[in-house]
């Protein structure tokens, strides 16, 4: 199974095209239907800055999309992520353009490949919001995507 994780349905469809082009896994939705009822197999609320209650290499894919927006969290939580990935899932991860180099999720991937634990990444500028939304419509995003060894 594989985790979607999106703010909404209109998030969570877009996110859901990318993962199907990259993997012939099963999605997990986590969002909401057209009608506002919840979607979820497992709904679990935790601090990737610890060990979340995943097992090792549970999801066969990830989606994470909000997550590594506002820099608060840096690369660190990347490796729980990449914890409950199985090795051959594939990752497409969401990090604000502002933060990409220079919060070192650029090197932190790099080093990944260079240790051989994920494929080199696929980076693609994407814009975070759809339409005018005042401060932040020129807003962008990389979206990573790999495979975990």
């Amino acid at each position: 199974s594989s985790i979607l994780v999106a703010e909404n349905a209109e998030q969570a469809a877009k996110l859901d095209d990318a993962a199907k082009a990259h993997s012939d896994r099963p999605v997990m939705h986590v969002g909401d239907t057209a009608d506002g009822e919840p979607v979820y197999r497992d709904l679990t609320e935790a601090d990737l800055t610890t060990r979340v209650p995943i097992d090792d290499g549970a999801y066969g894919a990830i989606v994470s999309a909000g997550t590594f927006t506002f820099g608060h969290l840096g690369p660190d939580p990347i490796d729980e992520v990449l914890r409950i990935a199985a090795p051959g899932a594939t990752l497409a991860i969401g990090v604000n353009s502002e933060h990409y180099v220079a919060d070192g999720f650029e090197a932190r991937f790099a080093a990944d490949v260079a240790a051989g634990a994920i494929t080199e990444p696929r980076v693609e500028e994407v814009p975070v919001y759809a339409g005018d939304v005042g401060d932040h419509s020129e807003s962008t995003a990389f979206v990573v995507v790999f495979t975990r060894r």
